[in-house]
Formats: C-alpha cells, sequence, structure tokens
C-alpha cells in the first residue's frame, strides 16, 4: 500500500530520529526490522499502535547501551570473510566492501597474523608490528561530513584575574574566523590470487601485516610532511605549521651541545608558548644514533630499555622515514586533530587487468587533519646540525641567563 504524503513525512521523521537515537550501536539489522513494523503500522492506519511501538523502541533504547568496538582490524576482517554471503560474492566476481573500525581496547593480545597491540599510556595504545606511530599519539575525532569547519581563534586580548567583590570580571577575547578542512583519502591496491581466498587466515593477514602495514606507514608520514599547496591530494602535516627552531635563552647553551640540548631546548620554545611538549620525530638513523650516544668513558648516555616505547625527558621518541635525517620535530601531542572520516574501508573486486584467475583488494582511509592557527606555536621543527650551532656556547654567553 502506497503512503500518502503525510505519512512518508512521518516515516521520515520516525527514521531521522531513530538514526539519531541509535548512532553508536552496532545492530543495523534490528534497526531496520524495528523501521519495518513501524511501516506496516503506518500503512495500516494505526497510530495508537505506531505510538506503543515508539514507546517500547524509546524504553529499550535508554536501557540499551552503545557497543563499542573491542576487536582488531584482522578480527574484523576474517568476521567479514567468514560469512557465506561475502564469500560467495567475491567468488562469483562481484565487488564487495568492508567497513572496518579501529579497536577502541589497545589491550595486548596476539594471535596469528595479528601482531599484539599495547597500550601504554591513557587513551594511547599501539600495534607491535608498527611501534608507536604519530597517529597513536594525535588525537582522533569522528566525522560524517567531507569537510570539517572548525573556530580558529587568535590575537588573543585580555585575560583571568583577581577582581573585588561584586566588581566585574576581566574579559577574555579573541579575533574568530572560520576555516575548513577537507577530508582526504590515502589509498593503496595490491592483486592476490582467487586460490588465496580459500585460505581466509592467511589472505586476511596479508591484508592485515602488509597492504594495512603500507597504507597506515604512507598516512603516517603525511601527518608530518603532508603539503597541500603542492600535492592538492594531501593534507597539511606538522612541517607546515610548526614554528622554526630558536634559542630562548643563552642559558640553555652549552660548549658542546649534542641531540638531547637540541630536544632539551625545542622543549623549552614550545613550553614558552604554553604548550606541553610530548612527543619528537626523528629520522630512524638519528632515532638509533639518540639510542648510540655515550658518555666520553665509553658509557652509554640512555639505558637499554626492552620497552617498545622510548622516551626521553618525557618525551616519546618516534622513528617517521618521512623525516630527512638531520632534521627533527618537537610538539604537544593535543594540538593536532585527526577528524576520521573511514578507519579504514576494504574493497575487494575482479582484478580485470590480469589474465590470471586474480582478485584486487583496495584499501581506503578516509581523514582530515589540522593545527588550530592559536596551536601552530606548539610545534618546533628544524635541522639538527643547524640547533647545535645555535646552543653552542662562546666565551661569556652559556649559563648567563640572558637571550
Amino acid at each position: 500500500m502506497e503512503l500518502n504524503e503525510k505519512e512518508k513525512q512521518l516515516l521520515e521523521a520516525i527514521e531521522q530520529k531513530m538514526a539519531d537515537k541509535t548512532k553508536g550501536f552496532a545492530n543495523a539489522e534490528e534497526i531496520q526490522k524495528q523501521m519495518a513494523e513501524l511501516k506496516s503500522l503506518i500503512e495500516a492506519k494505526d497510530l495508537e499502535g505506531v505510538q506503543k511501538r515508539l514507546d517500547e523502541i524509546d524504553i529499550k533504547l535508554k536501557e540499551k547501551k552503545p557497543e563499542v568496538s573491542t576487536k582488531s582490524i584482522r578480527e574484523q576482517l576474517l568476521e567479514h570473510l567468514n560469512k557465506d554471503e561475502v564469500m560467495n560474492d567475491i567468488r562469483k566476481g562481484r565487488s564487495v566492501s568492508l567497513e572496518l573500525k579501529a579497536p577502541t581496547d589497545m589491550s595486548l593480545a596476539t594471535s596469528s597474523g595479528q601482531a599484539g597491540r599495547v597500550e601504554f599510556a591513557p587513551t594511547i595504545g599501539f600495534d607491535l608490528l608498527r611501534g608507536l606511530m604519530l597517529a597513536n599519539l594525535l588525537p582522533e575525532y569522528p566525522t560524517n561530513a567531507n569537510a570539517v569547519f572548525y573556530l580558529d581563534a587568535t590575537s588573543p586580548e585580555g585575560g583571568a584575574g583577581f577582581v573585588r567583590d561584586n566588581a566585574e570580571a576581566p574579559q577574555l577575547s579573541w579575533t574568530i574566523s572560520q576555516q575548513s578542512a577537507p577530508v582526504k583519502d590515502v589509498a593503496v591496491y595490491a592483486a592476490y590470487s582467487q586460490d588465496m581466498i580459500d585460505d581466509i587466515d592467511n589472505f586476511a593477514a596479508q591484508i592485515n601485516q602488509r597492504l594495512i602495514n603500507e597504507l597506515m606507514v604512507v598516512y603516517d608520514q603525511k601527518l608530518y610532511n603532508g603539503y597541500a599547496p603542492n600535492h592538492p591530494e594531501e593534507f597539511n602535516g606538522l612541517t607546515y605549521y610548526a614554528k622554526p627552531f630558536e634559542v630562548k635563552d643563552n642559558s640553555l647553551k652549552t660548549t658542546a651541545p649534542n641531540l638531547r640540548d637540541v630536544l632539551n631546548a625545542a622543549c623549552a620554545q614550545v613550553e614558552a608558548n604554553a604548550g606541553k611538549p610530548n612527543f619528537v620525530l626523528l629520522n630512524p638513523i638519528d632515532y638509533r644514533a639518540l639510542k648510540n650516544t655515550k658518555t666520553t668513558e665509553g658509557h652509554y648516555v640512555l639505558p637499554w630499555d626492552i620497552s617498545p616505547v622510548l622516551m626521553v625527558d618525557g618525551l616519546y621518541v618516534i622513528a617517521n622515514p618521512g623525516i630527512a635525517k638531520g632534521n627533527f620535530l618537537v610538539g604537544d601531542r593535543t594540538k593536532g586533530e585527526q577528524h576520521i572520516r573511514q578507519d579504514m574501508q576494504i574493497v575487494i573486486d575482479p582484478y580485470t587487468l590480469s589474465t590470471k584467475r586474480a582478485i584486487r583488494v583496495t584499501l581506503t582511509k578516509r581523514a582530515a587533519f589540522f593545527v588550530r592557527t592559536g596551536d601552530a606555536k606548539a610545534f618546533v621543527a628544524g635541522s639538527i646540525a643547524a640547533a647545535i650551532n645555535d646552543l653552542t656556547a662562546t666565551t661569556g654567553t652559556g649559563g648567563t641567563g640572558g637571550a
């Protein structure tokens, strides 16, 4: 029976309300079933039945809590591939699209084809296969749009202060402007033999350990050095926003500075800008050189550590191949924002460019990234050699306390 215009509007309003209320719930099939029942009641003109059904649904939603994903990427992938309808579509040459979510539980766990995950600080976890990455540190926010709109607050005036009883509080104000950051796609595909899909565990492991790793390494590099003016398909990375290194005070200078002194001075610069330095990015060679630093007596400056995370003076030290050897970046991880449209989409379809029995697996991650203008000074970047030169004390400059 065809719905009239008012009934259609009523059903659309209910669908919108259901979508809002059930956001974050995993069971989409149950929601579709409820909507089908409501549509039947509306078609039968049973408005009393509609209201009664809505009341029952509302009670159920209040009692139920949103489901949170605790499954690893590999576990989610296996769950999809073990469904008969998914594998039948793949074998018949139909395109299959799978949505995977980043797990919210980063607890340590190991299994075949899945490297262990470890949570070493609240909200910070990483895959032992890839090690600690910049993407693990920077805060993530969800988005359902193709661009993220946000407010930039610059040129602050005024501030907090003590006042007498009944006196007016001092005002803090900014120059406000609306900005936007478009969602960008990072993607990769690879061809696999049709025979591989019969061994689902191995097939999932190949995707998880090779293809996803390849995509995440590139994504992580662009969080550092993405440059949209020259490459509009990328977002701007931290180097776009970071301020150049400068020595904030002569007391930071010493006669024989090394990388440790450079990081210390960079932290002072971030702190002078009201930031909290908590990580440093280095090229893998400089990362190893830092661990290899010795005293004049030949002893290692940093102790041997079996922890998968290197920390120096409160900084998480991250090796990122996107950083040129001899460069560094120190920053406050809370000041960069990842807005995730899709954690990971996997599309499996026939590989038409191959004459052999092959399928194509395409991975796509969709995200926006930005640093607000007022927060850009919480990141400092520079050349290690140039910073060492700037920190080298000449006679009468070291430890004077003057700028």
